[in-house]
């Protein structure tokens, strides 16, 4: 048995709209969510779906075979602190 603990990840539409906001309130308010959310991470910056799923890849390959009992964190650092 094997797990994937994933960290912090942001959905594409809210990346979308902190990348692109509609206002400068809006600006502000996910700029101060994003950089919130960053501070926690030791790489500074949050998970993307593909580095997860890169780990659950490897874990489904023949490369992982003699993994038995492991949770693996794609975290970034998070759980360092």
């Amino acid at each position: 048995m094997l797990g994937v603990a994933p960290g912090i990840m942001i959905k594409p539409d809210l990346q979308r709209r902190i990348l692109d906001p509609r206002s400068d309130q809006d600006r502000a308010a996910l700029s101060a969510v994003a950089e919130s959310i960053t501070t926690q991470v030791q790489l500074g910056r949050v998970c993307l779906p593909e580095e997860v799923a890169n780990m659950v890849a490897y874990l489904a390959s023949e490369a992982a075979d003699y993994m038995c009992g492991q949770t693996i964190d794609v975290a970034g650092g998070q759980w360092m602190n």
